[in-house]
């Protein structure tokens, strides 16, 4: 895919196919390969929707994409976005789909009006129960629908309506059999460790709900699953503090639990959803009805007031979910010098998949399904302008198959806007590389070995100070092989 550079204007009309079509409100928000638009159908001028356009899909992209909408179509759930058609702009290479627009605050919003930015267990409990509620339903589809990206900033609070769970953009159905690489789609603070890796399943959820408990209930993003990693691996305590050590009015039980559903190895997390659910639930006497507990979230706090409808979109990047500033920056830190030498343990497999989020016209509550792309913690390149490689790095790269940690480097690096080309040399091979960097620091590339018939992908984040790292695959005529692991280099 190409980097987006162009937008459609206010009264633009976008055609569906037929007689469907739809003018353009406004511009909601903008991700690294898609836009997300207000938008009005032309026929029935009441009707709002919100609008995903996917920008310049390869052919298998498009095909995935179309597939997996059609899928989600077929989701009801009153905390899940509704979606509702699928189509494509073969002249633009555009592909849409039309959801549910919905107003609303997201939780981490409206989590920093609150004193101490965080919420009382019983606000937390009322507010999650449709939420988890939506997460099982998702999960006991079959195969399971994991929706990989679960933190406060997806979960909009309408003022008189059940919470409701948004940008299913990057979830995907589970299948125990394939593996994809999902170090893109993992929020800081709320991405299980093997999302960092080679898969996801439907525990990877229970991690992110664990880790969304965390925030609402001590004000804090917990310390990210790859920190955790490095400093588990070197005999180091685990950075998440346990919750009743940062609230000492967190009963031991509800800290205990969350500890389970965030632990680094899937296995030992709650099997289900539910099983998560009852153990932080039992014994708590829950509110009688939403509207007082609603009321006073949508208060103003020391903060000042909130604007309702603030939009965003999160398209998969690295970038959503914004820790404090001084966290962010010890984690980035941590995580681009330890990383080049160390190994990572080896991760679970699954997969992933991707999408968006709107409102129903007939409902009277509206579900913003969608969310802004937020600043970057660990990118100093400025949003509008390609990170400048340097003309050579170096460090080391670690394959999990064979637990071998070997020398790395990319020589000779020329760039041109977003496009890099350059010479690889690590795992015991050697070869040129072609790939990519867009605006927010992300990095892709690909080296053939052997002939032309294996490749080793490489994808990362250009981290604070300038440190590429990430993970990479050795695919076989195009299939992945069971190769894959770590690195990281540095100018």
């Amino acid at each position: 895919m190409q980097q987006v550079e162009n937008t459609h204007l206010p009264g633009t009309i976008v055609h569906g196919g037929g007689r469907d079509r739809y003018i353009v409100e406004r511009l909601l928000g903008k991700g690294g390969f898609s836009n997300i638009y207000l938008v009005r159908d032309r026929h029935a001028r009441q009707n709002l929707y919100a609008l995903k356009e996917v920008i310049d899909p390869n052919k298998r992209e498009r095909e995935r994409f179309t597939f997996e909408c059609e899928l989600l179509m077929r989701l009801e759930h009153p905390s899940l976005p509704r979606v509702y058609r699928v189509f494509e702009e073969s002249k633009r290479n555009r592909v849409y789909v039309l959801m549910d627009y919905v107003e609303g605050s997201n939780l981490e919003q409206l989590r920093n009006l609150q004193p101490e930015k965080r919420f009382a267990l019983s606000q937390v409990i009322e507010i999650m129960t449709p939420i988890v509620d939506a997460i099982g339903y998702l999960h006991r589809h079959n195969p399971p629908i994991v929706h990989r990206d679960i933190k406060p900033s997806n979960i909009i609070v309408p003022a008189r309506d059940v919470a409701v769970l948004v940008d299913l953009g990057i979830a995907k159905m589970y299948e125990p059999e394939a593996t994809t690489t999902a170090v893109r789609h993992c929020s800081p603070g709320y991405g299980a460790p093997e999302q960092y890796g080679i898969g996801t399943t439907p525990r990877t959820d229970i991690y992110g709900l664990g880790a969304t408990f965390y925030t609402l209930l001590t004000g804090i993003i917990p310390a990210d699953a790859l920190e955790r990693m490095i400093e588990l691996h070197e005999n180091r305590p685990d950075p998440l503090v346990p919750m009743n050590q940062v609230v000492t009015t967190i009963p031991a039980r509800i800290s205990e639990a969350i500890s389970r559903a965030m632990s680094t190895r899937s296995t030992a997390r709650f099997a289900t959803v539910e099983e998560f659910w009852q153990t932080m639930t039992a014994g708590i006497e829950r509110p009688v009805s939403f509207e007082p507990i609603f009321e006073s979230l949508y208060s103003p706090g020391k903060n000042g007031s909130l604007s309702n409808g603030t939009l965003q979109i999160t398209d998969g990047l690295p970038l959503q979910g914004k820790a404090p500033a001084s966290h962010a920056r010890k984690t980035s830190i941590i995580v681009a010098l330890v990383l080049a030498v160390l190994l990572l343990v080896s991760v679970s497999t699954g997969l992933a998949f991707h999408f968006s989020s709107v409102q129903h016209p007939a409902q009277t509550h509206s579900t913003a399904g969608i969310t802004t792309p937020q600043s970057s913690t660990t990118s100093t390149t400025p949003a509008n302008i390609y990170p400048k490689m340097a003309e050579q790095y170096t460090g080391m790269i670690n394959d999990l198959a064979t637990k071998a940690t070997t020398p790395m480097s990319l020589t000779q690096i020329s760039q041109s806007a977003g496009n890099i080309r350059g010479f690889f040399s690590g795992l015991g091979q050697t070869g040129t590389f072609t790939g990519t960097v867009d605006k927010a620091g992300n990095i892709q590339f690909q080296v053939t070995i052997y002939g032309g018939s294996e490749t080793i992908t490489f994808e990362g984040t250009i981290k604070l100070g300038g440190f590429p790292a990430g993970t990479f695959r050795v695919l076989r005529d195009s299939q992945f092989t069971g190769e894959s692991g770590v690195w990281s280099v540095s100018p």
